[in-house]
């Protein structure tokens, strides 16, 4: 599993977690994407990785801001709200 992160430091431990207690899914891996991250995320995945029953990879990448949050071409970015 992949999950694209960016400053999620206060809920990434939380969701490590949810991940961690859904026996069915038999997660064997998860891939943490950090990007543009100016908080303390990796830190705190880090310390809680320890703690999980699956391995966590971390890839750190920091992107010029005139690209860091650009979909893709051909690609609408996803909105919880029309508008």
């Amino acid at each position: 599993m992949a999950i694209p992160v960016r400053n999620e430091a206060e809920r990434i431990n939380a969701c490590l977690s949810a991940l961690a207690s859904q026996r069915e899914a038999c997660l064997t891996h998860v891939v943490l994407l950090l990007n543009n991250c100016t908080d303390n995320t990796p830190d705190c995945v880090r310390d809680h990785a320890v703690c999980l029953p699956f391995p966590v990879s971390v890839i750190m990448r920091t992107y010029p801001s005139s690209i860091a949050h650009v979909a893709p071409r051909g690609v609408k970015p996803w909105r919880s709200r029309p508008g």
